[in-house]
């Protein structure tokens, strides 16, 4: 396991720990782990900082692909510094589907079709 180091860059946090999480354990287990590991450096942050977290360590972090040497986890820390308040960065999700743009492509082709003009 190392240790986290976490950087303060304007108004963004980060950081990157490594914690030894056998395959196939367990998300609350790891979240755990994650929070354990953590909870120090984000501990002393805040003080620092004079902001409070809005979530837990876990919430935080973010596994990054594959592993290091050791056979550790790797994962990234992202938060950004809202006033007095410290909250975690998450890369946001894709609502949409694959292709989305080319089905409703295809459907707008079809009513044209069916009223007999251009799309």
């Amino acid at each position: 396991m190392s240790t986290p180091e976490l950087r303060v860059e304007g108004d963004a946090v980060t950081g990157e720990i490594a914690l030894a999480i056998a395959p196939g354990t367990r998300a609350d287990v790891q979240d755990r782990a994650i929070d354990d590991a953590l909870a120090d450096a984000f501990h002393a942050l805040a003080v620092e900082l004079g902001v409070t977290l809005t979530a837990p360590p876990s919430r935080f972090a973010m596994p990054l692909d594959g592993r290091d040497e050791g056979g550790c986890v790797r994962f990234v820390v992202r938060g950004r510094l809202e006033g007095d308040r410290l909250v975690p960065v998450r890369p946001k999700k894709v609502a949409r589907r694959p292709h989305a743009d080319v089905r409703a492509a295809v459907r707008a082709e079809k009513k044209a079709a069916k009223r007999g003009g251009e799309p």
